[in-house]
C-alpha cells in the first residue's frame, strides 16, 4: 500500500508540474518575448565587446543550426511521428529549426544552459518546445523522491516542472555540495572571465595610447629665429611669423600631394609614430587560444592540417560531435515513448554535411561506394543532390553493386524494369 501510495503522489506531482508550467503558458511566459525578447540582454556586454567570443559561439551555433535531424529506426530507415515533425520543420509557432536549434545552442555556449519547455496539447501530445530565459530557470531536487524538477520564475508566480517535461542542453557540471549533484552546467563565460577582463583591459591601454599620443607628423627646423607672437592662452597670434611659417607648410604639404622640399637653413624630419606594442598582438593571440580550448574549438593556426578536409574532420568529432550526441540523447529520452524506444526508434543528426570535401575527392568516394556496393546509384546522387535514375534505368538506380566488373549483388543477370 505504501508503494502504490507514493507512486499516485509522484505522478500527481508530476501532473501538477505540468498543468501549472504547460498549460499556463500563454499567461505565466507570454513577457519574456512581447513586447521584448528577454534573451537581448543575456550577456550582452560581453559578445558584444568581445568579437573572439562572439566568432566562437558564432561559429558553433550556426554549424549546429544548420545541421538535419530526422527519426530513425535500427535499419537507418526514415521514420516520422508527431515529434519528429516538430524538430524537422520548426519546435514551437515562432521558430522553424534551424531558429531554435541556432538559439539553444547559443544559449547553451553563453549561459552554460538551454532550456526547451514542452507544452501539451489536449490528447498530452507534445505541441511545441518554447525556449526559456536560463536565468529563471533553477535545477532542484525533490526531497523525498529525489527527482530532478526544474524550478521556473515566471512573470505569474514560480513553477516546477518535472525534468521529463524539460529539453535541458548544458556544459559539463560538478557537485553542488556534499553528496550531491548539481544538474546546472557551468557557463564558458564564467570560466573566461579573467581572460575577458585582462584582454579588454589591454585593448583599453592601447587606445587610450592613440587618443592621447602625440599628433604631430614632422618636425620642422628653421634656420633663422621667428617672432612667436603667442597670445595669453599660449595660441599663435594671426600675425605672428611662426604662424605664417608653419600653414605655409602645410599648405605646401597638401598642394604638392606629399612631397616636402628641404630649403637652405631649413631641415623636416618625420615623427616616427608606435602606437601599438606587439605585445597587444600577443595577447590577442592568447586570448583566441583560451576560448577556443573552452568551447572545444579546434585552431587553424595552431595546427597545421594537410588538407581542408582534415580540419573539417577535426571540427566535427571533436567540437560538432559531441554536442550533437547531448542532444540526440535528451530527445531520445524525453520526445519518444518506451514503446518507441523499444522498436529502435531514435533521432539521429547527420554530420556529413561538414564533412564533405572538395569535387574530387567526392566523386572518388561515391565510386568506390557504388563499386562496392556501400550504397545505390540513386543514394549517390541524392549526396550530390541530383535526380535519381528514371524511365528504363529507374530499376538500376535503386540496385547495389559490387566488382565483377560490375554487377548488381547477388546476381549476374540485369534487372528487369518496373
Amino acid at each position: 500500500m505504501a508503494f502504490l501510495k507514493n507512486l499516485r503522489r509522484r505522478i500527481g506531482l508530476r501532473i501538477a508540474g505540468i498543468k501549472n508550467a504547460a498549460a499556463d503558458w500563454p499567461t505565466a511566459f507570454r513577457s519574456w518575448f512581447w513586447p521584448t525578447n528577454v534573451f537581448s540582454s543575456l550577456t550582452a556586454t560581453t559578445l558584444a565587446s568581445s568579437e573572439t567570443i562572439f566568432a566562437a559561439i558564432s561559429k558553433i551555433s550556426n554549424s549546429f543550426g544548420t545541421l538535419p535531424i530526422g527519426l530513425y529506426d535500427d535499419h537507418y530507415h526514415r521514420r516520422m511521428n508527431p515529434a519528429a515533425e516538430l524538430l524537422t520543420y520548426g519546435p514551437n509557432r515562432n521558430q522553424h529549426r534551424v531558429g531554435f536549434m541556432t538559439m539553444i545552442e547559443a544559449l547553451r555556449n553563453s549561459a552554460g544552459n538551454g532550456y526547451g519547455l514542452k507544452e501539451y496539447n489536449a490528447r498530452y501530445e507534445v505541441d511545441a518546445i518554447n525556449l526559456l530565459d536560463p536565468a529563471r530557470v533553477e535545477p532542484v531536487i525533490e526531497t523525498t523522491t529525489r527527482d530532478l524538477w526544474y524550478q521556473i520564475d515566471g512573470d505569474a508566480g514560480r513553477y516546477y516542472v518535472h525534468n521529463m517535461d524539460m529539453i535541458h542542453v548544458k556544459h559539463v557540471s560538478t557537485t553542488g555540495g556534499v553528496g550531491t549533484v548539481n544538474y546546472k552546467g557551468i557557463s564558458p563565460l564564467d570560466v573566461l572571465a579573467n581572460t575577458i577582463e585582462f584582454d579588454q583591459k589591454v585593448r583599453e591601454f592601447s587606445l587610450d595610447q592613440i587618443e592621447h599620443s602625440v599628433r604631430a607628423s614632422f618636425i620642422l627646423r628653421l634656420g633663422t629665429m621667428l617672432d612667436t607672437g603667442v597670445n595669453e592662452d599660449g595660441t599663435l597670434k594671426d600675425d605672428s611669423n611662426l604662424l605664417s611659417a608653419l600653414n605655409a607648410f602645410k599648405a605646401f604639404y597638401e598642394e604638392n600631394g606629399g612631397v616636402l622640399i628641404e630649403q637652405q637653413g631649413t631641415t623636416i624630419t618625420p615623427i616616427e609614430q608606435k602606437f601599438m606594442d606587439t605585445k597587444v598582438f600577443e595577447v590577442g593571440k592568447v586570448t583566441k587560444v583560451r576560448v577556443y580550448d573552452v568551447f572545444g574549438l579546434p585552431d587553424p593556426e595552431a595546427v597545421g592540417y594537410n588538407s581542408r578536409e582534415q580540419e573539417a574532420l577535426r571540427y566535427a568529432t571533436e567540437t560538432i560531435m559531441p554536442i550533437a550526441v547531448q542532444y540526440e540523447a535528451e530527445f531520445d529520452r524525453k520526445l519518444l515513448t518506451p514503446a518507441e524506444r523499444r522498436q529502435g526508434l531514435h533521432f539521429k543528426f547527420n554530420l556529413a554535411g561538414l564533412l564533405r570535401a572538395d569535387l574530387a575527392t567526392q566523386m572518388d568516394y561515391l565510386v568506390k561506394g557504388v563499386r562496392t556496393g556501400l550504397f545505390t546509384p540513386d543514394q549517390g546522387c541524392a549526396w550530390l543532390e541530383l535526380p535519381p535514375y528514371e524511365g528504363d534505368e529507374a530499376a538500376w538506380g535503386k540496385r547495389h553493386y559490387m566488382s565483377r566488373d560490375i554487377s548488381p549483388v547477388g546476381s549476374t543477370k540485369p534487372p528487369t524494369a518496373q
